[in-house]
């Protein structure tokens, strides 16, 4: 991950996704609020059959070519060095084993949803998605430990709220020339796909850079929901949302109605 397409290739999974559980949410909200239920994934709206899982089937063929692509191409096809995991070559077996996490929740929900060889509780497959996510985020964290600088700052802020917009951003800010603050530098003599790759100097400058990337996540994250609330009212608009409401209670009804069954004498024994 420690490379510009590392960082651009998962953003724009990320990126997708997030769209498609918003809009794909927001539809089956806005059909039937009062019967519904998040899921931990989305099944696709107005079709039946294999169609409807489609969301599932993309998860189990993309990930075994990020994980692919962890091991492979960006270690330049050399995860191992004389039967040892070099040093700068760990995080990218990290992140395969969340990807795997990833690739075993929607395995796991696909037959559970297409089969009757695994029912499933219902809240089951938020639990695997929340263990992917915790792992995930230790990951980052420990990414985040090892890298006090611009880097460390990118990392943190990634594993609070947003994924897709911010690795976008993260690549941008450690890898592209025009992005990266004033003051920090690339080190062009380790090898590609190094975390830690992106260093400032000064330690002014890099107190620059870590305010101006909470600045640009602070950002992002208002956008962030900006975008997911115009996009709620979109939805509404396009399906005609009326909001529910009470009927209040007509004084003018009739007496048998509001008639209260007497309550019968009590009676005491006296001993």
């Amino acid at each position: 991950m420690g490379t510009l397409t590392g960082h651009l290739i998962p953003a724009f999974f990320f990126f997708t996704f997030g769209l498609w559980h918003l809009f794909s949410a927001s539809v089956n909200y806005l059909r039937h609020p009062r019967e519904y239920c998040a899921r931990a994934w989305q099944p696709v709206p107005f079709v039946s059959g294999k169609l409807r899982s489609l969301e599932l089937y993309v998860l189990l063929i993309t990930i075994p070519m990020a994980i692919f692509y962890e091991l492979g191409i960006s270690t330049s096809f050399e995860p191992l060095e004389n039967g040892v995991i070099p040093i700068y070559r760990i995080a990218s077996f990290q992140h395969s084993v969340v990807l795997l996490m990833f690739w075993l929740f929607a395995a796991l929900v696909l037959l559970s949803e297409s089969t009757s060889a695994l029912p499933l509780p219902y809240e089951l497959p938020f639990v695997l998605i929340g263990l992917a996510f915790l792992v995930e985020l230790t990951v980052i964290g420990q990414e985040a430990a090892l890298n006090a600088g611009l880097e460390g700052k990118c990392y943190v802020l990634l594993s609070f709220v947003i994924g897709g917009s911010w690795l976008f951003q993260t690549g941008l800010s450690l890898y592209v020339e025009n992005f990266i603050p004033e003051g920090c530098h690339r080190l062009l003599d380790l090898p590609g796909g190094v975390n830690g790759s992106t260093q400032c100097d000064l330690d002014e400058a890099k107190l620059r850079a870590r305010g101006l990337m909470g600045f640009a996540f602070n950002c992002h994250v208002t956008l962030v929901v900006l975008f997911g609330v115009l996009a709620l009212g979109m939805v509404a608009r396009l399906q005609g949302y009326r909001r529910g409401g009470y009927d209040p209670i007509s004084l003018d009804m009739d007496n048998d109605h509001m008639q209260l069954k007497p309550l019968g004498k009590l009676s005491f024994d006296k001993r």
